[in-house]
């Protein structure tokens, strides 16, 4: 009912792209290509590597930081990204250091929808496998590797974009952030996350510039600059 929902108001048509994203996705890196050229960007829940790729190909120079929890999915993206320019992280980021559970479909693991929330995976199908991951936070990430600031900061967790956004909040608080995409997906009604959850994790005294887009899985994206 969700996914109808959204369907019927326009918002969760997803037009595919060229190059493995949303048309939407592609257009957005395409207008931000240029500020972001020689920047830091995390990819979080970069799966196997789509968005990172759009990114070599649209802002040459850009110093991308993938994040990728899932042991097989980090596999294929460690295999696409071979020779690339890329810090390749395995391990998740959330609101605290910690060694947490992934949920994936037991008949497809290693999908696209491998979530820290159980219950999000539930949504779609009942039969579960969990792999064990290390989390950290960006506040944390940020300080042990000296990343002063980002360019672009790309959420893509299914459900839990939020926790992501709660272990930034030094960095958000000292807008060291230039932009912000995340995602609102069914998977959110798991995790009881509503935009103004995540609105509220952003500094309450900026006026959001912000654009949406199609999500993969029934919902949108949004970005804030």
């Amino acid at each position: 009912i969700y996914d109808l929902a959204l369907r019927c108001n326009g918002i969760a048509i997803n037009y595919e792209g060229q190059h493995g994203l949303s048309a939407a996705e592609e257009r957005f890196l395409g207008k931000i290509a240029p500020q972001i050229k020689g920047g830091v960007v995390f990819d979080v829940g970069a799966n196997v590597g789509s968005y990172t790729q759009a990114l070599l190909r649209l802002a040459p120079g850009v110093d991308i930081h993938a994040f990728e929890p899932h042991p097989s999915t980090f596999a294929r993206l460690a295999e696409r990204m071979a020779g690339q320019k890329v810090t390749l992280r395995h391990q998740a980021l959330s609101d605290h250091e910690a060694v947490l559970e992934l949920y994936d479909f037991a008949g497809a693991d290693g999908s696209t929808q491998a979530s820290l929330s159980r219950a999000a995976v539930a949504i779609f199908d009942g039969d579960i496998v969990a792999h064990p991951v290390r989390a950290t936070t960006i506040d944390a990430y940020m300080a042990e590797t000296g990343v002063a600031h980002l360019a672009l900061l790309k959420i893509d967790t299914e459900g839990l974009d939020l926790k992501v956004l709660q272990g930034a909040q030094r960095a958000i608080r000292e807008r060291r952030i230039a932009r912000i995409q995340f995602e609102f997906v069914p998977a959110n009604i798991a995790t009881h996350t509503t935009m103004r959850d995540i609105f509220e994790a952003l500094p309450p005294d900026r006026t959001p510039r912000s654009s949406s887009m199609p999500g993969a899985n029934g919902g949108w994206r949004r970005c804030r600059a």
